[in-house]
């Protein structure tokens, strides 16, 4: 999910919700209800700038309505999750913001990968791709490849073979940044080389997975052409479940 898309869907949601409980009171009608952090009006937080305590307030929207604003914005419940934490973007004060999962998650200090694990790295093209919607550890992608990637076949790719969507494969960063584009600024880290994807790779039984051993031979045949990318839903992880 990216982040100026989840913060105007809670946002929509938790207006929405609002003004349901709003008109149940009004009713006369007691229902159960589910808090969620809001940023308390006046507050207003800059981007690398710690949270406290004070500047968070419960949300409360009709449990009935809640929907799916689960996968957005963060239980009240989750409060001490997000108190000291550095603002990875800012909050103008208006009394209408929710923090969102997003503003949970910060980069790793390095590279996770596991014994049987290892990176590879890809070039993709930028002119048909907007990397910073593209968030290590969250949304997995896919790559536009020809069918036969043979690199034996001696013959470079042409608009007349098929093509398909090669994936998901993980992400593990996007050029220099392991988190997303706001955690970097808020850490004060400039960007570099966003052209160059890391991905996961795994070996079962001491190759390389299939997914990857057919990636890096289009990349030989093809001179290591950029890859047009698309990307997938984000992957949530189990702590957020």
């Amino acid at each position: 999910m990216k982040g100026i898309q989840g913060l105007v869907i809670a946002i929509v949601l938790g207006v929405l919700g609002a003004c349901v409980n709003m008109y149940y009171l009004y009713k006369g009608r007691t229902i159960e209800t589910v808090d969620f952090i809001g940023v308390r009006e006046g507050a207003k937080i800059m981007r690398g700038k710690r949270i406290s305590s004070d500047q968070l307030v419960p949300v409360a929207i009709p449990r009935e309505h809640v929907g799916n604003l689960d996968d957005f914005a963060v239980r009240f419940n989750q409060k001490a999750t997000i108190v000291g934490r550095k603002a990875v973007r800012n909050f103008s004060g208006s009394g209408s913001e929710l923090v969102l999962l997003e503003d949970l998650r910060t980069p790793p200090p390095h590279l996770e990968l596991k014994e049987d694990e290892a990176a590879i790295w890809v070039t993709i093209n930028t002119g048909t791709a907007i990397t910073s919607q593209i968030i290590p550890g969250v949304t997995p992608v896919s790559f536009y490849l020809p069918k036969s990637r043979n690199p034996a076949s001696g013959r470079s790719a042409s608009a007349e073979e098929e093509w398909e969507w090669v994936g998901p494969f993980d992400v593990l960063a996007v050029g220099n940044r392991l988190g997303t584009l706001e955690t970097m600024r808020a850490e004060n880290i400039s960007e570099r080389q966003q052209n160059i994807l890391t991905l996961r790779a795994n070996f079962v039984r001491g190759q390389l997975d299939e997914k990857v051993s057919d990636l890096k031979a289009y990349l030989r045949r093809s001179n290591n052409a950029p890859l047009d990318v698309l990307l997938h839903p984000p992957v949530r992880k189990k702590d957020e479940a």
